[in-house]
């Protein structure tokens, strides 16, 4: 708090502000609403014979920093802002690949980063509700290029190749990837649910997944390096994940008996793979920076078909 004091101010002086240290009562008497005479300790918690704290005097605990908000967040708002962001984003247009509208190559690359960035957090965060995300459907946005940053200019007429190597985007590209058949996945079980049997087009899709993933980024991918290896492990996961979507979707409307007899040593050798990558991104000494990450890939459905083989 700045005071004046005007009593020695004379006319065209600078006035002289002073500043004055306000003590502040401790933590006891401000609660009890009594005078306090600030010492250490002070008269009133002496003589009642009590500890005598001052705001500040301890150090309180700083809470862990936030770092993924779909993780630690265990209500429906990541859901709720996520579908508002898809809206403001459609609004801008985002939805409609850049390359319809003759804009630069810079900015078609840019619009197709954030599009698919918004739709696959979408994704991942109905899923951790049970939902099942359609924005998909509404967009024919291209995926981003495999390229790094340095190979993007505003001045580039025409797109860069993409690179058959590890770059920045391929962590991305591969949840991006597998986002869309995930969508695929469930939209084919609703088909199958309406008496038509699209078994076989989903084991397909997951077949197609493998080769892609397996071809353009994870051959690529040098375990010697830290997020390259991260990168890796993320592919298995992603690709046991999808393999348990569709033997869990194939089990819909069977009895407990018929299940059983759907469940082989196929189910639980994926099911296992999956379990195993998820762990060692949790506890590879060399992925720890990254283990921020890696708690937010909770294999759910390879839990849930690990429990079907125990019969829980």
């Amino acid at each position: 708090m700045e005071s004046e004091n005007t009593s020695d101010h004379t006319y065209g002086e600078p006035r002289v502000l002073r500043r004055y240290n306000v003590s502040r009562s401790c933590i006891r008497c401000h609660q009890r609403k009594v005078r306090c005479d600030k010492s250490h300790p002070c008269t009133t918690c002496a003589r009642s014979n009590v500890t005598c704290r001052y705001p500040g005097s301890e150090k309180t605990k700083r809470r862990a920093p936030n770092r993924c908000r779909r993780f630690h967040s265990s209500g429906r708002s990541n859901w709720v802002l996520n579908g508002l962001t898809i809206y403001a984003a459609q609004s801008i247009g985002l939805h409609r690949d850049g390359s319809n509208f003759r804009l630069p190559i810079l900015e078609c690359e840019l619009r197709r980063r954030l599009w698919w960035h918004i739709i696959t957090a979408d994704k991942r965060v109905a899923e951790d509700h049970g939902l099942v995300g359609g924005s998909e459907t509404i967009s024919n946005t291209k995926l981003p290029l495999n390229v790094d940053d340095s190979d993007l200019n505003p001045q580039m007429k025409t797109a860069p190749p993409p690179k058959e190597t590890w770059t920045e985007m391929t962590m991305f590209l591969i949840t991006a990837e597998a986002s869309k058949v995930f969508a695929r996945i469930n939209r084919v079980s609703l088909q199958s649910q309406r008496g038509r049997d699209v078994h076989d087009e989903s084991r397909k899709l997951v077949a197609d997944l493998d080769a892609r993933l397996s071809k353009t980024y994870l051959k690529y991918c040098d375990q010697n390096v830290p997020v390259q290896k991260a990168t890796f492990l993320l592919g298995r996961l992603l690709l046991s994940k999808a393999r348990a979507m569709v033997h869990i979707h194939s089990l819909n409307g069977l009895s407990a008996e018929q299940s059983a007899k759907h469940i082989n040593e196929e189910t639980l050798s994926y099911a296992c793979e999956g379990l195993e990558c998820g762990s060692e991104m949790l506890t590879d000494e060399v992925l720890k920076s990254y283990s921020w990450l890696s708690s937010t890939y909770t294999p759910y459905h390879l839990l849930t078909a690990r429990c079907r083989l125990a019969g829980v």
